[in-house]
Protein backbone atom coordinates (compact mmCIF):
# COMPACT_ATOMS: atom_id res chain seq x y z
CA UNK A 1 0.00 0.00 0.00
CA UNK A 2 1.35 3.43 -0.94
CA UNK A 3 0.51 6.37 1.29
CA UNK A 4 0.14 9.78 -0.31
CA UNK A 5 0.28 12.34 2.47
CA UNK A 6 2.31 15.02 0.72
CA UNK A 7 5.37 15.22 2.99
CA UNK A 8 7.90 17.35 1.12
CA UNK A 9 10.76 17.45 3.56
CA UNK A 10 11.89 16.41 7.01
CA UNK A 11 14.49 18.48 8.85
CA UNK A 12 16.15 16.95 11.92
CA UNK A 13 18.34 19.22 14.02
CA UNK A 14 20.53 17.84 16.82
CA UNK A 15 22.24 19.76 19.62
CA UNK A 16 24.93 17.78 21.44
CA UNK A 17 28.06 18.13 23.54
CA UNK A 18 31.22 18.28 21.40
CA UNK A 19 32.34 14.97 22.98
CA UNK A 20 29.26 13.13 21.67
CA UNK A 21 29.99 10.40 19.12
CA UNK A 22 28.65 11.43 15.71
CA UNK A 23 28.17 7.78 14.71
CA UNK A 24 25.24 7.58 17.14
CA UNK A 25 23.53 10.46 15.33
CA UNK A 26 24.07 8.67 12.05
CA UNK A 27 22.34 5.60 13.50
CA UNK A 28 19.43 7.78 14.64
CA UNK A 29 19.07 9.18 11.11
CA UNK A 30 19.02 5.65 9.71
CA UNK A 31 15.88 5.17 11.81
CA UNK A 32 14.28 8.20 10.13
CA UNK A 33 15.14 6.87 6.65
CA UNK A 34 13.86 3.40 7.55
CA UNK A 35 10.60 4.83 8.91
CA UNK A 36 9.97 6.74 5.67
CA UNK A 37 10.54 3.56 3.68
CA UNK A 38 8.29 1.59 6.06
CA UNK A 39 5.44 4.07 5.51
CA UNK A 40 5.66 3.44 1.74
CA UNK A 41 5.27 7.13 0.94
CA UNK A 42 4.23 7.90 -2.65
CA UNK A 43 6.94 10.55 -2.87
CA UNK A 44 10.04 10.14 -0.74
CA UNK A 45 10.64 13.37 1.19
CA UNK A 46 13.93 15.24 1.23
CA UNK A 47 15.54 14.42 4.57
CA UNK A 48 18.11 16.84 5.94
CA UNK A 49 19.87 16.82 9.27
CA UNK A 50 22.13 19.28 11.02
CA UNK A 51 24.17 19.32 14.21
CA UNK A 52 25.45 22.00 16.53
CA UNK A 53 27.56 21.61 19.66
CA UNK A 54 26.80 23.07 23.07
CA UNK A 55 29.27 22.12 25.78
CA UNK A 56 26.75 23.12 28.46
CA UNK A 57 25.02 19.79 27.71
CA UNK A 58 26.17 16.60 29.42
CA UNK A 59 28.24 14.17 27.34
CA UNK A 60 25.27 11.84 26.76
CA UNK A 61 22.55 14.51 26.35
CA UNK A 62 20.99 15.03 22.92
CA UNK A 63 18.34 17.58 22.01
CA UNK A 64 16.55 16.83 18.73
CA UNK A 65 14.10 19.09 16.89
CA UNK A 66 12.12 17.69 13.98
CA UNK A 67 10.30 19.78 11.39
CA UNK A 68 8.02 18.27 8.75
CA UNK A 69 7.01 20.26 5.68
CA UNK A 70 4.07 19.33 3.50
CA UNK A 71 3.80 19.82 -0.25
CA UNK A 72 0.11 20.67 -0.01
CA UNK A 73 -2.03 22.67 2.40
CA UNK A 74 -3.52 20.36 5.00
CA UNK A 75 -4.51 20.26 8.62
CA UNK A 76 -1.80 19.13 10.99
CA UNK A 77 -2.25 16.56 13.72
CA UNK A 78 0.42 16.04 16.35
CA UNK A 79 2.15 12.66 16.34
CA UNK A 80 4.51 11.36 18.98
CA UNK A 81 6.54 8.18 19.45
CA UNK A 82 6.89 7.56 15.73
CA UNK A 83 9.83 5.19 16.16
Amino acid sequence: MIISIGIGYILVYFQVNSNYEMMQLSEAMEGVYDRCEHLCLAIQPNIIFGVSCDNNFGDAYVKASIFVGYTEKRSFSYANNVF
